[in-house]
């Protein structure tokens, strides 16, 4: 009693409760909240930045990076200056593990870093210059939108003295942040000059010379890029060699046909033979696409320039040449060649003068080879001539039966009705529904006694699919001839259940 009257007091009083445990000595401080807790702990290790001991810095760098209070944040960033490595490197860590961050300020911060002596400072820095650039073009965006809407989406030009820390971090002499740099280039939102790709091409390391070329192919003048990429026709690698050739693909009034030339005499075939196919797209001539024929004959292309051949074809201005090499595509025992192939055939319109081999692709054993054959009669069925549905109908292929199915829609009713009865009577489940679903949309002449009909096919999944045509197409008088065919068959059918299900679902 005397106790807890002398507790009440002490709360009435403004006073603070001091409890002990058993046997301990009760300590003068009051007990701390977590905030007072946490308040504490970063003042203490703001302290302790002060302090003559890098260790204790690092520590105290380690333990601010840990709340996202401002004065912690703060803590860490003006550690970004301490005069101990070990302790900034701390201090960029600590700063990029954040969540998020609250300023430009503070992003533009961490990416003045981006030249510290420390190397591993400049790695880290170097490896989140992308996501540091993007966060701070995302707030100015959000501030845009406080002060003026129509800033959002504008380019947020970087301080010039970071510009230049990002210039010249290209050009670093640790092979990491030229990595880094090169291939985080295109998140950066800035122009490097013509200089620094030119010299990162003869970069002494293979991942900086295979990063950066396509970034020159891209940036530099095409004139200036060729001749300047001239030094990679030499480069040890073979890889970049190719990588070489596959930008120098037609882009304007120049070609580049002297260093590819040079590339046609490459010591490695597959080098060689690109250097081939990419001549060719530049500057087309009939004897060198001769040529690549009859390497690809004795099995010299690869299957990617076997592909190329394929697709260049178009290229060639002799037409008669072209459609006899196109038509020997068709034949060809790769099936990646004849799915090209194929697709050339059809769209430079050689269905007309071919009909034969029109059919040939229907029953070509690749369904790839077929697919390219039915997606174009659906695309521009009226820009070709009509085929013979029959052989359509007959095919062996599922697939293509089933592709006869949707094409119905654009036959006359008289022709499609007969079709589309034809592969009622098909072997596979699946092409007799869709044909019995196809021939109730189109409302031919008597569909209502087809799908009544229908019900009771030997196969379930045609039942079902019947009485969902019957519930969708003929309204009342379907809900009516499913009530009665229930009443009739009884229990015994096998649809009795699944039709009392359907006929009380929501209409």
């Amino acid at each position: 009693m005397r106790f807890s009257i002398l507790v009440g007091v002490l709360f009435c009083l403004g006073g603070e409760l001091l409890l002990p445990l058993m046997g301990q000595i009760v300590s003068s401080q009051p007990i701390r909240t977590d905030q007072s807790q946490q308040q504490a702990t970063i003042d203490r290790a703001l302290v302790d930045l002060q302090s003559g001991n890098p260790e204790i810095r690092k520590g105290a760098v380690m333990l601010l990076g840990k709340y996202e209070a401002t004065e912690a944040k703060n803590g860490v960033l003006g550690a970004l200056s301490d005069m101990d490595g070990a302790v900034r490197f701390v201090a960029v860590v600590s700063a990029l593990e954040r969540r998020s961050f609250d300023s430009v300020t503070e992003v533009e911060a961490v990416m003045h870093a981006l030249d510290d002596t420390e190397v591993d400072i400049r790695r880290s820095v170097s490896t989140s210059i992308g996501r540091l650039a993007g966060t701070r073009s995302q707030i100015l965006n959000r501030q845009s939108i406080l002060v003026n809407r129509g800033l959002v989406g504008q380019s947020l030009m970087l301080p010039l003295p970071i510009q230049l820390k990002i210039v010249n971090a290209f050009l670093d002499t640790d092979v990491v942040v030229r990595r880094n740099m090169i291939s985080r280039y295109n998140y950066l939102g800035i122009n490097i000059p013509q200089e620094i790709f030119v010299r990162l091409l003869q970069d002494e390391d293979l991942e900086v010379r295979s990063l950066v070329l396509p970034l020159a192919a891209r940036h530099l003048e095409f004139p200036l890029f060729v001749e300047k990429a001239a030094v990679v026709a030499d480069d040890e690698s073979p890889i970049l060699r190719l990588s070489l050739i596959r930008e120098l693909h037609p882009r304007s009034a120049l070609k580049p046909i002297q260093l590819l030339e040079k590339l046609t005499q490459d010591s490695d075939p597959e080098v060689a033979t690109a250097a081939e196919l990419q001549l060719f797209n530049n500057a087309p001539h009939l004897q060198l696409y001769k040529a690549l024929v009859e390497r690809f004959n004795r099995g010299d292309l690869n299957a990617s320039q076997s592909e190329r051949l394929v697709q260049l074809v178009e290229r060639l201005t002799e037409t008669e040449e072209r459609d006899r090499f196109l038509l020997q595509f068709l034949e060809s025992p790769d099936e990646a060649v004849r799915v090209a192939a194929v697709r050339h055939f059809f769209q430079l319109g050689l269905v007309e003068s071919h009909p034969d081999k029109s059919v040939a692709v229907l029953e070509d054993p690749s369904s790839n080879v077929r697919s390219q054959a039915v997606s174009y009669y659906r695309r521009y069925r009226d820009k070709v001539p009509s085929p013979d549905w029959r052989v359509w109908l007959e095919s062996e292929f599922k697939d293509v039966r089933l592709a006869l199915v949707r094409l119905a829609t654009g036959l006359p009713r008289e022709e499609a009705g007969e079709l589309l009865f034809d592969l009622l009577l098909d072997d596979e489940i699946d092409v007799r529904a869709e044909a019995l679903t196809m021939y109730s949309l189109l409302r031919l002449d008597g569909f209502e006694k087809m799908l009544e009909m229908t019900l009771g096919d030997e196969s379930v999944v045609i039942q079902k699919r019947a009485v969902q045509n019957i519930l969708q197409l003929m309204g009342e008088p379907g809900r009516a001839l499913l009530e009665d065919y229930v009443k009739d068959e009884g229990a015994a059918t096998p649809l009795f259940v699944y039709i009392n299900s359907q006929l009380k679902a929501p209409k």
